[in-house]
């Protein structure tokens, strides 16, 4: 079978030239550092002077190399949580996920509403609404819907509005 007309491959062009560069830094510094050795016999002398030269040809590549480690670490400690963060009003909810359902923290939504939602109202409501996660009380998202549409405080209106537009699933609205 003849083999076509190879396939112009912008990034891996890239990725050769940036290490095709690396490499020559290198050896410039290295050649740079074994010529200065050569003539001056002392390495201390020859450390001291090629210093610069090392500095300059290495000091972007060993910022990227730490930036890059910087953003792995991040990604390594935030990546289980990404897009899980909410916050109303100042006040973090904890909310745990699960298959097109989102539960929410009683303690926090407490505090976001300044008053306690009822526990038995919500349990007399629909008592599989509401789930312990890690010794806290969690209220389904729906759930928490049905019991903030009886409530008329301002604070209650704004907080099933925030719970409609940020964690409730777009899917199931549309039901």
């Amino acid at each position: 079978m003849p083999r076509g007309k190879p396939v112009y491959d912008a990034q891996r062009h890239e990725r050769w030239h940036m290490t095709t560069a690396r490499w020559i830094k290198l050896a410039v510094c290295l050649g740079g550092t074994l010529l200065m050795q050569y003539w001056l016999h002392n390495w201390a002398v020859t450390l001291v002077l090629t210093a610069t030269l090392w500095a300059i040809f290495l000091a972007p590549e060993l910022i990227g190399l730490g930036s890059g480690i910087g953003r792995w670490l991040r990604w390594a400690r935030w990546h289980e949580r990404e897009g899980l963060h909410y916050e109303f009003k100042g006040v973090h909810v904890r909310v745990q996920e699960e298959y097109r359902e989102r539960w929410l923290c009683l303690e926090d939504l407490g505090r976001a509403l300044g008053e306690l939602p009822n526990e038995a109202l919500l349990r007399r409501m629909n008592a599989e609404g509401l789930r312990e996660y890690d010794r806290r009380l969690f209220v389904q998202d729906e759930l928490l819907l049905n019991y903030l549409a009886e409530r008329s405080s301002d604070r209650a209106i704004s907080l099933r509005t925030w719970v409609q537009r940020t964690v409730f699933h777009p899917i199931r609205q549309r039901r």
